[in-house]
């Protein structure tokens, strides 16, 4: 069942507006925040929950029942379904939460879903982190044919470009470095986000997996 998040005067509440889900998704602490980040760049990942999900399982330390409600409960491709926990690294050290995790994994495991607990250590790697925030900052410039048929031209010949030359070259035609970003963002163009975006970083065009503009048949 979805929990509804409230907030007990000691955590952050926020608000992502996701474009992968379509709508704001709720987020209770700064890591959090930054795993929504990942989760909606990350082609292999199809939707994505935030508290969703309520796990019942038995504690042998006092025979009773007990509920835990993990962070997100992920899709991604192939089918697989992830009830993900996410934890500074200090907390998913400790002894609370390790025996924890070894009381929920079986019967997560028994329903057919993948257990992780995903750190900020994990979440904070550089400079993907930073790469994928600066990309959602232009999330609502919108794409039009114009760009779609410039870019076509521009790769008509080749596979990939250095992203400064694509920059120069859609700046001659009139479009700013903030639409070639857009572009990104959209995933109409595509670049390695585990390395720092500068002009060498090599763009590829990903646009129904052909050439940028051409109509599909």
């Amino acid at each position: 069942m979805i929990r509804k998040i409230t907030n007990g005067g000691r955590k952050v509440i926020g608000k992502f507006p996701s474009q992968k889900m379509g709508r704001m998704v709720m987020w209770e602490s700064q890591i959090e925040r930054d795993y929504i980040y990942l989760l909606e760049f990350d082609p292999e990942v199809i939707s994505f929950e935030e508290q969703s999900v309520c796990v019942r399982y038995h504690d042998d330390r006092d025979s009773k029942i007990h509920r835990y409600t993990p962070d997100f409960l992920v899709t991604r491709v192939g089918n697989r379904v992830q009830v993900v926990e996410v934890k500074d690294d200090k907390t998913a050290k400790s002894d609370d939460c390790r025996q924890l995790f070894q009381r929920v994994a079986p019967v997560i495991y028994r329903e057919g879903y993948e257990f992780m607990v995903v750190t900020d250590s994990m979440i904070r790697e550089q400079p993907l982190l930073d790469n994928v925030k600066l990309l959602q900052k232009y999330s609502m410039i919108p794409i039009s044919d114009s760009h779609l048929l410039s870019l076509n031209d521009i790769l008509s010949n080749r596979e990939n470009m250095p992203f400064g030359e694509i920059v120069g070259l859609m700046g001659s035609r009139g479009f700013l470095k903030q639409e070639v970003f857009a572009l990104l963002r959209h995933g109409i163009l595509s670049l390695d986000l585990r390395k720092e975006i500068n002009n060498t970083a090599i763009v590829t065009c990903l646009l129904n997996s052909m050439k940028c503009g051409e109509e599909k048949i």
